[in-house]
């Protein structure tokens, strides 16, 4: 585009051509501190010069929130913890290559503290965070700490990402030691890691009661966390939760060489002040027990859940138990959720090829009640009782409150192998239909996204995958 000013020019009857020219050239400047400003936003990637510590520690307080921290091949033993303040991306050569052991014992026995933690994640500013994530290792705790700690004491969500790490040995004798904590408002996705030898693997707790009075839960939603696509070699309970915590559990394969009671947690509020569990989902894991081992699926104590598509190898026990332990009046909130078990589905969890229902094994305060506060898998559901599984076509026209229908094209009668598990070649598929009122079907839930849309890569860095 060619321009052209004609100085002598006159407009309106004497404003000259001059400020024409004049608001060009500001114009001109504008889109220059524009342009110089977008070019500048792009996150930098920083690389460490080693896998040590001191290298490592280095490029991270070099970074600014939002940045990648590369860390080349290696194997290395640090003797401090790594702790980090911003949002960066912190990215090791691949679990294999970048190795990193742990000389780094735990100062107590509070598994709140984040000095127990190898690897300690609590931003300053967690309302303006971008996305942390650390993947492309392996950690060795050396039986000697917690794992990684990721912390929020704001009801601001911050997101994360662990992925394609190999996570191991987070024990303690002094320590009630997890691979990852997580003490907050934490939403995001740890997937494709690969967990051994940890005392207990990942835990998830809110902020208690802030929790209960500030937040609210709904199933199927991005406000959650998500452990999918990871592989377990267990020992002991690999998931609980409590405190106004939540997690989904989904597509993750489990192996366990002794009795493992219980599988799956969700705390409900308890002597001392802690609140309940707000919600878990816990869909499409496979586990396979040694020998002569029995598992408890679920040990439900508080808050909501849907545990559904899980698939049992073993050849003798496995159970789903339903409790209360705590009268939900001792710890009063204006919160809508009740604290106890309630608004709870479990349908075509499977030992094997035989149907495994939920049962309760224990009611303080006469809170808890199948078909109120809990509903089982019925295979003979016609609207009545429990919850029903099949196509839509054959959901029953009349129902009453409270009673679900899984409508689906997927098989009721098994959990097929290509629906569970790691990668699963067909992830599970459906939709919740709840009776919220006589003979009125309501579509209710459906599975997030998956995978996690945090997996996917982000521009304009491409070094996320």
């Amino acid at each position: 585009m060619k321009i052209r000013y004609f100085e002598s020019a006159t407009i309106n009857g004497g404003v000259k051509m001059e400020l024409i020219k004049n608001i060009y050239s500001i114009l001109v400047a504008i889109v220059l501190v524009f342009c110089t400003s977008v070019a500048g936003s792009y996150a930098a990637t920083i690389r460490a010069a080693s896998a040590s510590h001191t290298d490592v520690s280095a490029a991270v307080s070099a970074a600014s929130s939002g940045d990648t921290v590369t860390v080349p091949a290696g194997e290395v033993t640090w003797g401090d913890q790594l702790v980090i303040t911003k949002g960066i991306v912190l990215i090791g050569a691949g679990a294999g290559s970048t190795v990193i052991t742990s000389n780094y014992n735990n100062v107590n026995g509070n598994y709140f503290d984040g000095r127990n933690y190898f690897i300690n994640y609590e931003p300053a500013n967690p309302a303006t965070a971008p996305l942390f994530r650390l993947s492309g290792f392996t950690f060795d705790f050396n039986n000697k700490c917690g794992g990684i700690r990721l912390a929020n004491d704001t009801i601001s969500s911050l997101n994360i990402r662990i992925d394609h790490n190999i996570i191991k040995n987070a024990t303690s004798t002094t320590l009630s030691a997890r691979a990852i904590t997580i003490q907050g408002t934490i939403y995001g996705v740890i997937d494709n890691n690969t967990f051994e030898g940890n005392m207990k693997h990942i835990d998830s707790a809110g902020l208690n009661g802030i929790s209960w009075k500030n937040l609210t839960y709904t199933y199927g939603t991005a406000d959650n966390i998500y452990y999918e696509d990871n592989t377990f070699y267990i020992t002991g309970t690999p998931h609980s939760c409590g405190a106004g915590g939540r997690y989904c559990a989904r597509y993750n394969t489990y192996i366990s060489p002794s009795q493992l009671n219980p599988w799956y947690d969700a705390h409900g509020n308890q002597d001392g002040g802690n609140y309940a569990t707000m919600g878990v989902e816990i869909y499409g894991n496979t586990i396979t027990m040694s020998d002569n081992k029995g598992v408890r699926i679920f040990d439900h104590r508080g808050g909501q859940a849907l545990c559904f598509n899980n698939k049992v190898v073993t050849t003798v026990w496995a159970d789903i138990i339903v409790r209360e332990e705590y009268d939900d009046a001792l710890y009063p909130h204006p919160n809508t959720f009740l604290q106890h078990a309630n608004n709870s589905y479990y349908w075509n969890n499977r030992k094997n090829t035989t149907l495994i229902s939920g049962e309760e094994i224990q009611d303080c305060c006469d809170d808890i009640a199948e078909n109120s506060e809990f509903y089982n898998h019925n295979i003979n559901f016609d609207g009545t009782t429990g919850v029903g599984c099949g196509t839509l076509a054959s959901r029953p026209v009349t129902c009453t409150i409270g009673v679900a229908y899984w409508a689906t094209d997927q098989d009721c009668s098994i959990v097929n192998d290509n629906n569970v598990g790691v990668n699963p070649t067909t992830p599970i598929s459906g939709t919740l239909y709840k009776c919220t009122a006589p003979n009125i079907w309501t579509a209710y839930y459906t599975p997030y996204t998956y995978p996690h849309p945090l997996r996917k890569p982000v521009a304009p860095n491409p070094r996320i995958q």
